[in-house]
């Protein structure tokens, strides 16, 4: 995993929550206009390292909010109706 650990918000964590980190999360990488997150498909956080998403109402194609590198989303997040965060650019996440 080539994470920048020296930057936030990783360089908060202490080398032990760096090494679980490390061990446990995955990364992936998405293309302009894929789905990475979906209400329909819950089970997930995502940490965005680079890129920009847009998160949006399903079916509606204007975007609620713009999120950038440093941001999170997923599950924690409570909302009532169906909502998406597809990828603006080129983006690069770790759940």
């Amino acid at each position: 995993m080539n994470l920048r650990w020296e930057e936030l918000p990783f360089c908060l964590l202490t080398p032990e929550q760096q090494m679980e980190l490390k061990n446990q999360a995955k990364t992936g990488h998405y293309q302009t206009g894929n789905i990475i997150w979906s209400t329909d498909e819950p089970g997930s956080q995502f940490l965005i390292i680079s890129g920009n998403v847009r998160f949006r109402e399903d079916g509606k194609p204007q975007s609620l909010a713009t999120l950038k590198s440093g941001d999170w989303f997923g599950d924690l997040l409570e909302f009532s109706g169906q909502f998406k965060a597809v990828a603006k650019d080129s983006v690069e996440v770790v759940s």
